[in-house]
């Protein structure tokens, strides 16, 4: 959209920082959390954590991408902030349910409605990010973003040291995420002379309606991500939580990569697309995929050898006996990564129901062989269905893609 805008510099420059720093920040919470407050504890925090995340799917929808490129008139700004805000409270409601069948202690309660607050307020805001690139201002969305990685980060260390509670802490980033919200993300979009319009029900069915299938997708690869976790709070203790977290947090760095890598070459594949040089269009699919692939066994490699040796120090525990458990999940990244590059090309052929389908059967056999073989290998187990999900996944988008390639080839 701001291709060719007297922003760019500034735009790529400052939303690359802010959304590599916004990245990053689950990485620190988890050594500060583990270093201060210890694995038991740590492990509670990194479920309520990925549960937040999760439901902020909910939160978000459809994501910024169908509010930025919204082509009928009749919908305006304002009405994706609504859905936003109606979105979030069926976020807090789901949390209030689910916490409630579960029978989680109060601490564990109010540390998971904690977060899914704060991953709320983090999703209206989202909304207004919307406004601000449509207005060309993509650079204030990065400064946000950096302004409350930095101050929440921070203040969370800060805030743990001192009382060693994280409820007080996750308290305090969440008033920081929603007073930046408000004072500083609500005030740069009022200068566009942006107004609340009157709610409309017709309007807010569109929105539900157009946004379904890629909030379905979103949700189901939000889902594999973390299918582990939900499994090893029903079975295992919190420190298994821990370490589970710990050992994947990896997988984040090369599904990053990943998105790094498809993300400059979307424009080329388009244009292949468009004069339907197919042959080139794979070829440009493959190489990053190669690249992305050696990129995971050097990765694979060094892990293996250092990996357990460097996150020992990071987070002060001993964890040089998951040499073999931190291989898996490097491979698994590996898997899953090219599995989100042959998605992003699948996208821009405007392949998507068939990924919907492919991500439910993944996250069903996730969802089973978790239960399965967490209950008959404990630990362990949680990164055997972890590798064996995504080598599904995998097979199947690697098949569908060939399938398509050589279906327009004729």
């Amino acid at each position: 959209m701001y291709m060719n805008n007297k922003n760019l510099k500034k735009n790529f420059l400052w939303n690359t920082i802010g959304v590599g720093f916004n990245s990053f920040t689950s990485l620190f919470y988890m050594i500060i959390v583990t270093r201060i407050n210890g694995s038991d504890i740590a492990g509670v925090f990194t479920f309520a954590f990925s549960f937040a995340l999760l439901l902020e799917v909910i939160g978000q929808y459809s994501g910024r991408a169908f509010q930025v490129s919204e082509t009928n008139k009749k919908i305006t700004d304002s009405d994706y902030v609504y859905n936003r805000i109606i979105c979030s409270i069926i976020m807090i409601i789901v949390s209030l349910v689910f916490s409630f069948i579960r029978s989680y202690d109060s601490y564990k309660f109010i540390l998971i409605m904690l977060l899914v607050l704060f991953r709320a307020v983090e999703s209206i805001g989202d909304s207004l990010f919307g406004v601000i690139q449509k207005n060309d201002d993509l650079y204030k969305v990065g400064i946000s973003f950096f302004i409350k990685s930095i101050l929440n980060v921070s203040l969370f260390l800060i805030i743990d040291l001192l009382t060693h509670n994280l409820i007080i802490s996750c308290l305090v980033i969440l008033i920081i995420q929603t007073l930046i919200t408000l004072f500083y993300d609500l005030r740069n979009v009022l200068k566009y002379n942006f107004k609340f319009n009157s709610f409309n029900k017709d309007n807010m069915k569109y929105v539900f309606k157009t946004g379904l299938y890629t909030f379905i997708f979103l949700i189901l690869t939000q889902y594999l991500v973390g299918a582990p976790k939900y499994i090893i709070d029903y079975y295992l203790p919190n420190t298994d939580q821990t370490i589970f977290g710990i050992i994947s947090m990896p997988a984040s760095v090369m599904l990053m990569f990943a998105a790094l890598s498809i993300q400059p070459c979307l424009t080329t594949l388009i244009e292949y697309l468009k004069e339907k040089q197919y042959n080139q269009f794979e070829k440009l699919v493959f190489k990053i995929i190669s690249f992305v692939s050696i990129l995971g066994v050097i990765g694979t490699l060094f892990c293996y050898f250092f990996g357990t040796q460097i996150l020992s120090i990071i987070y002060g525990l001993d964890l040089t006996m998951y040499k073999l458990e931190l291989a898996i999940v490097l491979i698994a990244a590996t898997l899953y990564s090219i599995v989100s590059i042959l998605s992003s090309a699948l996208i821009t052929m405007r392949k998507t129901g068939m990924q919907d389908v492919m991500f439910g059967i993944g996250s069903v056999y996730a969802f089973i062989s978790s239960i399965i073989l967490i209950k008959n290998y404990n630990l362990f187990g949680s990164y055997i269905s972890y590798i064996t999900t995504m080598f599904i996944i995998f097979i199947m988008f690697i098949i569908y893609f060939k399938y398509i390639i050589s279906k327009i080839k004729k």
